[in-house]
């Protein structure tokens, strides 16, 4: 099943369910990842491609996020979630 978001990109259905809050996020605000499976891996890109973090999801709450659009992928147990963040 392919279902077309609010993005106009394609999302294939996952059993995982993933919440990011806040979304989207003050700078300096800490961000908070709650998933129906355990988290793996977690990388975190600018919108430019630059990785701006990587490694588990413990070690998130050090990192400072500047203004700008962020994509998340997540490596759970049970397959490979991707979500958009926001910081104004």
């Amino acid at each position: 099943v392919i279902n077309v978001g609010e993005t106009g990109l394609s999302d294939f259905y996952s059993p995982v369910q993933v919440s990011l809050s806040p979304n989207p996020m003050a700078e300096g605000q800490s961000l908070s990842i709650v998933c129906s499976e355990p988290i793996v891996t977690l990388t975190v890109f600018q919108s430019n491609g630059t990785i701006v973090y990587a490694g588990d999801e413990s070690g998130l709450t050090e990192v400072q996020f500047p203004k700008g659009m962020y994509h998340l992928k997540m490596q759970t147990t049970k397959g490979l979630l991707v979500s958009k963040l926001i910081v104004y």
